[in-house]
């Protein structure tokens, strides 16, 4: 009885032992590529190179980078990329992308495209993982938005983000703040074979590399930039962008000095529509605060002023230029006025004046003739006035010229050179009389002719109008006598 039960242990051993021995010679026949497709769960990795997450897309997009498996060896089947696909999210842009390597390149024209996109790249591995990589890409609103002009004294230097896929790039500016003409550039300069980071600091004329200008300060440029591509695809464009080199003595101010309650400030308009800002500081060093909104013109008068206080004043460009001029000074007056100067309405037209002593002679066209005491030269008295501008054949029209030599006032006006009018009751019996008129023109000459001036030098009385001079002798003051 042990025996049999010690030949049926042997029995399940050996059977046990040959069933071991098929298992292992049945699982060194088993394909090896099943076992790898079995084991192998790892997704290809893509890597994007160019462009880069969140940037710009020009008129076309190239899309560069190289696709991985982790399981690949050298030798065998494992980590083999069986395909790649693209598609532009919310487009029928998209296609199979053929590959080197791992290496793919893609490139799609875009002029058919608003707003931000979104590209969706699948690849599938040689064991059917997928995986999926997405980039977004942003709209400037044309097709080179990145394109910047810096300026600074002397030169300009223009950047932007490198464009996949252009196989060059062409500059065309203008140095007035004309818009260049494109492609030809015909009213402007052109630049070819550049690069982002170019400085532009040297005008080359007809294509003459010697024949060229240093970059003037002081002018609007205005730049447009081209991106190359491929014949079959279109080109890029960027919109205009503008800059002012500038020193600091470009825009350095001229400021008046010594003015009551105000201080007036102007400077070099720059020939271009261009908005200029005002600093003041009561420092020289500082600090400064805008004084001013944007202004059209290069001038400002400051009547926020102290008298007696030292301002400085700096100028800047309201953009395409943050440089600052030099500091200039400013300082009103430090005269004492412990009172107002009066004022006095003597017509809507005053003409000539003359001062004798305390008195001033004032015509006024068309509202007559004043005397005026100016003994305290703030508050003007009126003496006397008299509506000699009445037309009649006795007074003249249009006083325009009046000078004074003793007892008499010689007034120039219209239809008449001189005229000769007492000042002294004492002498013609009131005031303002006229006591004689000259109208006495040369055979020939016109008659009706304004009188514009006179002026009187020694015993010479000279009187113009708008053809001729007259002079007359005033040795008698109140008879004188012509002589041409």
């Amino acid at each position: 009885m042990l025996n049999k039960y010690i030949f049926f242990f042997t029995v399940l051993i050996i059977t046990l032992l040959l069933a071991c021995l098929f298992l292992v010679s049945c699982t060194s026949s088993i394909d090896n590529e099943t076992l790898l497709n079995v084991k192998d769960h790892l997704e290809p990795v893509i890597t994007i190179v160019s462009p880069d997450e969140g940037s710009f897309y020009a008129s076309n997009v190239l899309v560069t980078g190289y696709v991985m498996d982790s399981s690949q060896k050298d030798g065998d089947n494992r980590g083999t990329i069986r395909s790649l696909y693209y598609q532009v999210l919310a487009t029928s842009i998209g296609g199979e992308v053929a590959l080197l390597d791992n290496n793919f390149s893609f490139i799609f024209p875009t002029q058919t495209l608003t707003g931000n996109i979104t590209i969706l790249l699948v690849a599938v591995d040689w064991n059917n993982n997928i995986t999926e990589k997405y980039i977004n890409l942003l709209d400037g609103g044309n097709d080179i938005p990145s394109l910047t002009a810096t300026a600074e004294n002397r030169s300009i230097t223009l950047d932007w983000d490198v464009i996949s896929g252009a196989t060059g790039y062409t500059l065309y500016y203008t140095t007035d703040g004309s818009y260049p003409n494109i492609p030809e550039g015909t009213n402007g300069l052109t630049v070819s074979k550049v690069e982002p980071g170019f400085v532009l600091n040297t005008y080359i004329h007809d294509g003459d590399p010697f024949n060229t200008d240093r970059v003037k300060n002081g002018q609007m440029h205005v730049f447009r930039l081209r991106a190359h591509f491929a014949p079959e695809l279109d080109d890029s464009w960027s919109d205009y962008v503008k800059a002012i080199p500038l020193s600091r003595l470009t825009l350095s101010p001229k400021v008046t000095k010594d003015r009551l309650d105000i201080i007036d400030i102007w400077w070099y308009d720059i020939p271009a529509e261009v908005g200029y800002q005002v600093y003041r500081a009561e420092n020289k060093d500082g600090p400064y605060y805008q004084l001013t909104d944007t202004l059209s013109e290069a001038q400002y008068r400051d009547n926020n002023v102290t008298d007696g206080v030292t301002y400085y004043y700096k100028i800047k460009p309201e953009k395409y230029n943050n440089t600052f001029s030099y500091p200039m000074p400013g300082k009103t007056t430090t005269l004492d006025f412990s009172h107002k100067i009066a004022g006095l309405e003597l017509g809507s037209h005053p003409g000539t004046n003359t001062i004798v002593g305390n008195r001033l002679y004032m015509s006024s066209y068309d509202e007559g003739f004043h005397i005026l005491d100016i003994t305290d030269p703030s508050k003007p008295l009126l003496i006397n006035t008299s509506d000699l501008a009445n037309p009649s054949p006795e007074t003249p029209m249009s006083i325009s010229g009046i000078a004074v030599k003793g007892d008499y006032a010689y007034i120039s006006a219209h239809d008449k050179p001189l005229f000769v009018v007492g000042i002294n009751p004492a002498i013609t019996g009131e005031y303002l009389k006229i006591v004689k008129e000259s109208i006495q023109y040369l055979s020939g000459s016109p008659t009706g002719t304004m009188g514009k001036d006179i002026a009187i030098e020694g015993d010479y009385a000279f009187s113009t109008n708008y053809e001729r001079l007259f002079i007359y002798d005033v040795t008698n003051p109140g008879d004188p006598v012509r002589l041409t």
